[in-house]
């Protein structure tokens, strides 16, 4: 609530009584009635919130940014700065990245301004400056301090504000909705010259009043029509809370106080189940069991928040009574059964008892892990270290340096000689990672192709053999391996692999094989695993270290220990841990039955990261009291399921498909971070405070463009490589924002009632 209080000034605060500013957008006057509906005043300008000299007054201002020389021509206003008084009768609106207001002094009342902030800008600044607008006006309606001010207070005046700005009739709302299709109806209207303005003595309060809890539950029964149910068998019914959630609060806000809800399972087979919400006794909220509804337990609470699925999702939650402890616990057994009959089409009795377990415990609340207390206390410390050291570090971006049209598409990070490498096409390029851990361009391979001269565009690629050569493998060719001398850039060896088996992925034979001069690598199909030696003549397959299975699989990835253990992933869900690559899996284990897309491990093996579409697996190979692990012998392991909360998924979108997730790396070091990608945002969890139980502790970027490919620099957690389609970026770890950051006035991502 008081973001701005924390962050602002290091954000913002540049000049003295800068509240907020943004440094590059467009400006433009809205005039629907003209025959030039949106007029543009200045192609650069920057945009400030500003304290006048009035106390507790603040002003809107708008000037050419001083770099700026190609401002509109022919234009009255260019020799001006533009000034706004901010009070609640600027009736301000934002919508993603403009920010639009209307124009007090016309008299017409459907005229205003818009501020189209440049997309280059985080989005967190957006949301930052949208958050000083309401302090400032709620400042000169209250004559308060921010400091002064309740969070209380603030919900509520934005609560209100927003709804007021809704129902408006004038200025911004209807600019909003006139301007794109606006027919002329009357001469245009003059747009007097800018000027600062004039700060009058403060009016009476705005009476805006907060909505009660039977304004709640109008809008929402706004929202929700009567559903038809299927025929079905309900597993189990209850009553509970209904919850909505407010993406102006950032919290869940109780729309009915009670409400039945069952979890019911079809009568037309297909293994499709959905639980059903009465709102006074009327079928209203019909949701079919996915894993795309992101369902979240919380045991603390006795509540289950989930998302309907839409183009903008709602989340949503029940709540149980605490007398009714048993009966949340009956649906968290009977909801993770039923989604794993509806995901794998199969039924969950018939599943091997260690599976059953391994399936119910990814959706129970982790239990606190002593041994990690102390390591927790020290490395908040450190941590504590490297933000001072790492708070004056910015952001080092590389424009596109291949000069063409092509767009990244793989991220090769160096372990041994501080190199990263970038697929484009069929060109590679190289960044040297910098002394002062930013990135330096240093060439471009060009035209990567076979020895006989045949271009291609990589479809994966793996450093090998100290970093001095790039295995690659070539689209619709599942027979070779290509290995690249980096320091040449040509195609130097082409392994043709087996005659009849495929190779549909490759992996080091060791985590860290990289670092060394090992030759050997592993490599797997959807029915088969196998050792590769490229010194064997013929075929490279070492047949002692393969195994190829009578029925398909779907092997899809594959990972390794520092020792060489094995784990295989699948399309089917299912992951597989070997001791040797070759051998009988020692542990299989279910999964959700939604298809691996990553594998990776701890040095030492004692964790597997899987990564699924929408969610990664986090699964502790070793248990207390046992002397082997999963690799070793067949145990059941302790999974965590990470996952977004459904309130922050509904925000990043209904298309998110996360990136093959990894630990940072270093030999010999300690795992402390993992990092995956969704569409323009990276996210960061952080191991330990995984390990003690805090799965959902994650922190967000969000880009301009979506995220192609992202790695830890090698030795260190701090320093994230970045492939985005047009260029490469090194960030800081604390350049990255805790959700409730992001979310602050993002009212618009979420189809919130208010």
């Amino acid at each position: 609530m008081f973001l701005l209080k924390a962050v602002g000034n290091l954000v913002f605060g540049q000049a003295e009584g800068t509240e907020a500013s943004l440094p590059s957008g467009k400006l433009f006057y809205l005039d629907p009635s003209s025959t030039e509906s949106k007029k543009l005043i200045y192609t650069d300008a920057n945009i400030v919130v500003k304290s006048t000299s009035t106390p507790f007054n603040f002003e809107l201002l708008i000037s050419k940014s001083e770099e700026a020389d190609n401002y509109a021509e022919d234009n009255e206003l260019n020799d001006f700065e533009a000034s706004f008084l901010i009070d609640a009768q600027l009736l301000f609106k934002r919508d993603h990245y403009k920010l639009v207001w209307a124009d007090i002094e016309d008299e017409s009342g459907i005229c205003g301004w818009e501020f189209v902030v440049d997309s280059t800008i985080p989005g967190t600044n957006v949301d930052l400056f949208e958050e000083a607008v309401y302090y400032s006006m709620l400042r000169r309606q209250l004559r308060k301090d921010k400091d002064d001010i309740t969070p209380n207070e603030y919900r509520n005046f934005v609560l209100a504000y927003k709804e007021r700005v809704a129902q408006s009739s004038v200025g911004v709302w209807k600019v909003f909705t006139l301007l794109i299709q606006a027919t002329p109806t009357k001469p245009a209207v003059k747009v007097s010259p800018l000027k600062p303005a004039q700060v009058s003595s403060p009016k009476q309060p705005v009476n805006l009043t907060p909505p009660d809890m039977s304004t709640v539950q109008a809008k929402v029964r706004q929202m929700l029509k009567p559903v038809e149910v299927e025929n079905g068998e309900v597993l189990i019914k209850m009553d509970c809370e209904l919850w909505i959630y407010d993406v102006v609060s950032t919290t869940f806000v109780e729309c009915f106080p009670r409400v039945q809800v069952e979890l019911r399972k079809s009568l037309e087979g297909d293994f499709k189940y959905e639980f059903v919400v009465y709102v006074d006794g009327v079928p209203s909220i019909v949701q079919e069991l996915r894993n795309d509804i992101y369902p979240f337990f919380d045991s603390q609470q006795l509540a289950f928040i989930w998302n309907t699925i839409s183009e903008n999702p709602i989340s949503w939650s029940i709540k149980f009574a605490k007398e009714d402890a048993s009966t949340y616990h009956e649906f968290n057994h009977w909801f993770s059964n039923s989604l794993y009959e509806a995901t794998n089409k199969t039924l969950f009795s018939k599943a091997k008892k260690i599976e059953q377990d391994f399936i119910q415990e990814m959706f129970e609340d982790m239990e606190i892990d002593d041994r990690e207390s102390n390591e927790e206390e020290e490395d908040e410390e450190e941590e504590d270290e490297e933000e001072e050291e790492d708070a004056t570090v910015v952001k080092q971006e590389r424009e596109n340096p291949f000069n063409d049209n092509s767009e990244n598409s793989l991220l090769a990070v160096g372990y041994k000689h501080n190199r990263s490498f970038v697929v484009r096409g069929n060109k590679i390029g190289v960044f040297k990672h910098g002394e002062e851990d930013d990135l330096e361009f240093a060439t471009t391979i060009n035209n990567i192709g076979t020895m006989s001269g045949e271009f291609f565009s990589p479809k994966k690629v793996m450093l090998h053999q100290q970093d001095s050569s790039l295995l690659m493998m070539k689209p619709n060719d599942s027979k070779n391996v290509y290995k690249m001398d980096l320091e040449t850039g040509k195609v130097v060896e082409e392994w043709n692999v087996h005659e009849h088996m495929a190779v549909t992925e490759i992996a080091p034979e060791a985590k860290y094989s990289q670092l060394t001069n090992e030759q050997t690598i592993l490599g797997i199909n959807p029915k088969s695993m196998f050792k590769i030696d490229p010194r064997l003549s013929g075929s490279k397959i070492v047949m002692d270290n393969s195994k190829v299975y009578s029925s398909n699989l779907r092997f899809s990835t594959i990972a390794t220990t520092g020792d060489g253990k094995v784990v295989i992933g699948s399309d089917k869900g299912e992951i597989r841990l070997f001791d040797k690559i070759g051998k009988i899996a020692k542990t299989c284990l279910p999964g959700l039955g939604d298809p691996i897309i990553g594998l990776d491990t701890t040095e030492h093996g004692e964790y597997i990261l899987a990564t699924c579409k929408t969610y990664l697996l986090l699964i502790e190979t070793t248990k207390k009291g046992e002397t082997k692990s999963a690799f070793e012998k067949s145990i059941k392991p302790a999974p965590r399921r990470l996952t977004l909360k459904p309130e922050h998924a509904a925000w990043l979108g209904p298309n998110i498909s996360f990136t093959p997730a990894k630990f940072n790396a270093e030999q010999g070091g300690k795992e402390k971070r993992i990092i995956t990608s969704t569409g323009k945002f990276i996210i960061s969890w952080n191991f330990r405070e995984i390990k003690l139980g805090k799965y959902y502790n994650y922190t967000i970027k969000e880009y301009s463009e979506n995220v192609v490919a992202d790695n830890f620099k090698y030795g260190q957690d701090r320093d994230i490589i970045v492939a985005l389609p047009s260029n490469v970026e090194m960030v800081k770890k604390n350049h990255l924002s805790t959700p409730v950051k992001l979310l602050k006035s993002r009212s618009e991502v979420v189809n919130s009632p208010y």
